[in-house]
């Protein structure tokens, strides 16, 4: 495939799944980012989370996004750690021709979250040029632990084999971030993964709220559940703020048309309801 064909193919998959083409681009950059990762001595070390699992799972039609996020394991990691092993990911081209390029490293904590690393970087094929990011987080709480993920490559008729979240981790990270952001700094993003991950999953409600409790402990949110439902729920579920940025979010994400603020709400609602329910069992 030369990039005369990579654009057409782009311009293919824009149209059919109704995303923009620099997204599709952007995902198949991505793609062979994760499958360069995947295929070096680090493999074992970087677990797949975040918006692009969620499109992995649910297809690029029904999630996008701009970056990709990872936590590490089982090395330590600090700046220079990260530069020695991006460095070494990216020494020779991908299969497809593709160059990646570190331009930088930076550490970053957003309030409640863990220290982590933000990497951007380049990817070159041919004259066609695409700036990355890749999050890498480092001390998480996983529960389930990990397991063996398989993405399907964009554009190619293999596939990747990575660890990554299991999805009641996902659901973890997502409810921490919607409860500690507020009605303030919500992320309409976590609103729409938790609505689409409990419309396509069927979990066990024990397992889902002993990983749940596990992620708001190691972010300091030691509360009883239902202090979370009495006292911040309401304050998000009537924001004004946390539904214009909602409107907002499904008019310019195409695979979010049509659902509602209060379709969401009402299903975090019904989440944080069966948690507390589970948390008030074991309590018994």
């Amino acid at each position: 495939m030369n990039p005369v064909q990579l654009k057409a193919l782009v311009r293919n998959v824009a149209k059919e799944k109704n995303i923009p083409a620099q997204l599709v681009l952007k995902h198949f950059m991505m793609d062979r980012l994760l499958e360069a990762i995947a295929e070096s001595e680090y493999k074992t070390n970087f677990v797949l989370k975040g918006g692009f699992l969620v499109g992995s799972r649910y297809g690029i039609e029904n999630r996008t996004t701009q970056d990709i996020d990872t936590t590490i394991q089982q090395i330590a990691v600090s700046e220079e750690k990260l530069r020695e092993v991006f460095n070494t990911i990216f020494s020779e081209p991908t299969v497809d021709g593709i160059k990646f390029e570190l331009k930088s490293i930076r550490g970053i904590r957003e309030g409640f979250q863990y220290d982590g690393f933000e990497v951007k970087l380049k990817a070159q094929y041919e004259r066609i040029q695409e700036s990355l990011k890749i999050d890498v987080t480092v001390g998480d709480s996983i529960f389930p632990p990990v397991h063996n993920h398989t993405h399907p490559i964009l554009f190619g008729d293999r596939e990747i084999n990575i660890a990554a979240y299991p999805t009641e981790q996902i659901l973890s990270e997502k409810l921490s971030a919607f409860y500690a952001l507020g009605s303030i700094n919500t992320r309409s993003k976590d609103l729409y993964d938790i609505y689409t991950i409990t419309k396509m999953e069927q979990l066990n409600d024990k397992t889902l709220e002993k990983s749940i409790r596990k992620t708001f402990d190691q972010r300091g949110l030691t509360n009883a559940f239902n202090d979370y439902y009495s006292q911040d729920f309401p304050l998000i579920k009537n924001s004004d703020s946390v539904k214009r940025r909602w409107t907002e979010y499904t008019q310019t994400n195409s695979f979010a048309n049509g659902i509602s603020f209060e379709e969401v709400i009402y299903t975090i609602e019904n989440l944080t309801v069966t948690i507390i329910r589970e948390e008030n069992k074991n309590k018994s």
